[in-house]
């Protein structure tokens, strides 16, 4: 005997799973949960639109290490014409752009916000996007976080979960700028 469970799209914004348990070649079901608000990414031609008309990108935890992925992403970014702006407390400057500490204090104008940071900090920074007036949050390949979604959705945001900007840009052929 072993247990598990299915799960099955019970529509565009829901996920339904069934717990069951499962005995020879036939199974028992013992009871299910409805995830309702279940963030899905936009169309790749919705995101390759918004990667063609955004012109200023703020990551947040840009690092000034080139070993790690938010560098890396920003000099791509920087290659394809776009303002890259990095936000991370504990650096000064990255890849000749000065760093600020929060995007508040962040004077341009920004079109995507791109994060690099844990998922249990997402939603702060979706409340914080929401408040600059960002257009799209866009949490990076492994990152995702359904509280910070719906906090960006509900202020208006575009939001990207779990998907690597870089990867998207080249994958779609958006132009540069």
């Amino acid at each position: 005997m072993s247990r598990g469970f299915l799960t099955r799209l019970a529509s565009r914004d829901a996920i339904t799973c069934t717990f069951v348990q499962v005995r020879g070649s036939g199974f028992k079901a013992r009871g299910s949960a409805t995830i309702a608000n279940v963030h899905r990414n936009p169309s790749d031609d919705d995101i390759k639109r918004l990667l063609s008309a955004a012109t200023t990108i703020a990551i947040v935890g840009a690092s000034s290490n080139p070993g790690r992925p938010s560098n890396g992403i920003m000099r791509k970014l920087k290659s394809e014409g776009y303002r890259v702006i990095p936000v991370n407390p504990n650096e000064a400057e990255v890849l000749g752009e000065r760093a600020y500490r929060t995007l508040a204090d962040v004077t341009d104008p920004i079109d995507i916000v791109d994060v690099f940071r844990r998922p249990e900090f997402t939603p702060a920074i979706a409340d914080d996007a929401v408040k600059v007036g960002a257009k799209t949050l866009w949490l990076q390949t492994g990152v995702s976080n359904e509280d910070a979604a719906a906090r960006a959705a509900a202020g208006g945001l575009t939001v990207v979960m779990d998907a690597c900007i870089g990867v998207m840009h080249s994958m779609l052929r958006v132009p540069r700028k």
